[in-house]
């Protein structure tokens, strides 16, 4: 009995490992419950990380003739076209939020 719960245990730390790598932990959970938790984390060891969970922060101004978000930096507008002559205070965080979610 004991064996068993231990296969548990350690079935559910290689999910939590994976997880850590942007991977499935349901999946590696599955995978080491089935086989073993050792090959698991190995399987869990040697897939390289998914990097899509990094965040990229941008700076937003808007464009003073179509008012589109565009990168704070950009000379020109991607939806209109039009030279940014002046710079543009970058939006805030929260008036970003507001304006993409409602």
């Amino acid at each position: 009995m004991d064996f068993f719960i231990g296969w548990i245990v350690f079935s559910i730390l290689v999910g939590v490992y994976a997880d850590t790598k942007g991977r499935s932990g349901v999946g590696f959970i599955l995978l080491s419950l089935i086989l073993s938790p050792l090959f698991g984390f190995i399987i869990a060891l040697i897939v390289s990380p998914i990097k899509s969970n990094v965040v990229v922060r941008r700076e937003l101004k808007e464009c003073k003739y179509c008012e589109e978000l565009i990168e704070k930096d950009d000379l020109f507008c991607r939806y209109c076209g039009k030279e940014q002559t002046q710079k543009a205070q970058p939006i805030k965080s929260d008036e970003l939020k507001e304006r993409l979610y409602h």
